[in-house]
Parts: C-alpha cells; structure tokens; sequence
C-alpha cells in the first residue's frame, strides 16, 4: 500500500507478505509434523506493522515462531502474532501521545509502555515465568521497532531482528539497527552435554531469551514479552535525516533483500508502480532461494 505521508512530499510503503509454500514445507520438516496437520491455513501472520494517522510514527513486529501443540498443530490464532499487533498498536499510541515534546529518553518509554502492554497480555492468557514450559506453552514473543520524525530528526529503538536502516539519496546505507545474539562462549557452555533437541531449545527460552546474568551481565537476545530484562536489550538513538533518502522499517524475512542493490535501487527510485515492482521482485527471489527470501516479511518504507 502507497500513500502520502504527514510530512511534506513524502511517501509511505508498506506490505505484509506470507512465507511461500516452499518456506513451510521447510518449517514442517523443522518441527517433525506431518504435512497434511500444518498447511498454510495453519500457520497464520505473526508480522504486524502501523503508520500514525496524525504523526510520521512507524513500528513494525515479528511474532516469534511458537512450538506446536501436542496435537501436532501450530496455534491459530497464534498469540505471537497477537503480541506482535499488540506492540504496534502501543508503540505508535505512546509516540502520538508524546510527540509534541519528543526526546531521545522517550523511545524508552514507548517501549517500556508496548512491553508491558504484551506483559498484560501474557498474563491474560495465564502465561507467566511460573507456568510456562517454555516449550509448547511459552511467553508469546515479539521482535521490535520503532521510529519517530520530529523536527528533521529520525528517533528510533530496536529489538532483535526487527530493523530500522536509513538509505542516502543513491542508496547507499547509511545505518541499520543493531542485533544482539547470545554470547558464543556463554552458550556453547550452557548447551554443553546437552544433547536433546526439545532441552536446547527450552534452555533457549529460559536462559538466553532476555537473559541477564547473576552479575547483571546481558548473555542473550531481547524481544517484547511483558518482561522487564527486554528493555535491557533495546537499541535506541537518533539522528538527523536529510531529503531524498528512504527510511526503512522490516522484519527479518526483508533483511537479506536489503543486501541487494537491486532492491534497495528499487526504493531508491520510487517508481509509481512500485507495489507491483516490489511483489514482482520478492515473488522471483523467494521462488529462486526460499530458506533466505520466502520467510514472511514485513516493510515500510518512507521516501523523503
């Protein structure tokens, strides 16, 4: 979808994709389900994304990939998904609310009020430290980001492999938000003897998900869950935009296409039928490389 921003001559893009039937199949054999319990009606949008109506507020979410049930089906609706929406939703009402006065300390505070916003819902659904299992009943989870324009200046945070980056007027990149993963040392140390697939991944959710250690030490990876160690994780920072370049909010499953200039070009230039240029494109690579450009994916982009 195309429209005029707030801001003068701007334009905003933004479209949600599914992860291709290949992409699935691969996720079918990931989780050792059969084919004919998990089809593409079964594992429904976890991405989410918002523009404000009254502001150039932006969020885009990803909802972390949920075990299935002991049914062997993935949960539909899925409440990853749900905490996904939920982020976006609060993420822009809380940047709306303190746009006027805008500062760098405030992307915290938009955070800290999506997070909790996903917190409430966890605990809505009975999903806390003390009862999940971290497996097939878990945290409902979400990667994050955000941006605000006020003033020629960009704010914006960050959380896991959810992105904000910033193209010049050629296409040059001239900044993505930081990822952090769980130190190697650290987790190869936790993971040692481990040797059961199911016990690695509830190590992962239990210790490496918002992870801080005895210390106060950050030993894993951050995303949106209600608890309070994800804001820990944020990446935040601002800077000044200038006309003619792109701002780019994406999930993960955008991630690579950013590394092809062809891609980025496409931006860049802005053509009036960029839509259709863009499904053209993402429907080639994801059918030509599934595992990298099929996943699902979200963007908006913003031409100043």
């Amino acid at each position: 979808m195309i429209r005029q921003n707030l801001t003068d001559n701007s334009k905003i893009f933004s479209i949600t994709e599914p992860h291709t039937l290949g992409f699935i199949d691969l996720i079918i054999r990931w989780l050792h389900i059969d084919q004919r319990r998990f089809s593409k009606e079964f594992h429904p949008e976890e991405d989410a994304f918002l523009a404000s109506e009254q502001y150039p507020i932006f969020a885009v979410a990803d909802g972390v990939t949920l075990e299935v049930g002991k049914d062997g089906k993935y949960p539909n609706p899925s409440g990853a998904g749900v905490a996904a929406k939920i982020f976006c939703e609060e993420a822009v009402r809380a940047g709306e609310r303190l746009y006027n006065g805008f500062t760098d300390r405030d992307v915290q505070s938009v955070f800290k009020a999506a997070n909790d916003a996903v917190g409430e819902y966890n605990k809505k659904e009975g999903r806390t430290r003390e009862t999940v299992n971290y497996l097939d009943y878990d945290l409902f989870a979400a990667t994050a980001a955000f941006a605000l324009l006020k003033d020629g200046v960009l704010y914006w945070g960050s959380l896991c492999d959810s992105y904000v980056a910033y193209f010049d007027t050629i296409g040059t990149r001239v900044f993505k938000s930081p990822i952090c993963w769980p130190d190697r040392r650290v987790k190869e140390h936790r993971m040692k003897n481990v040797k059961n697939n199911e016990e690695k991944r509830k190590i992962i959710h239990s210790i490496f998900r918002n992870g801080v250690d005895g210390e106060g030490n950050l030993i894993g990876y951050g995303v949106v869950t209600g608890e309070e160690a994800a804001l820990r994780y944020l990446n935040k920072g601002s800077f000044p935009l200038r006309e003619g370049g792109v701002l780019a909010l994406f999930t993960d499953g955008f991630e690579d296409y950013f590394d092809l200039p062809e891609f980025v070009n496409l931006l860049s230039a802005w053509p009036e039928d960029l839509e259709s240029k863009v499904k053209c494109f993402t429907l080639d690579k994801s059918q030509s490389d599934m595992p990298r450009y099929g996943r699902e994916r979200t963007l908006i982009a913003v031409k100043f």
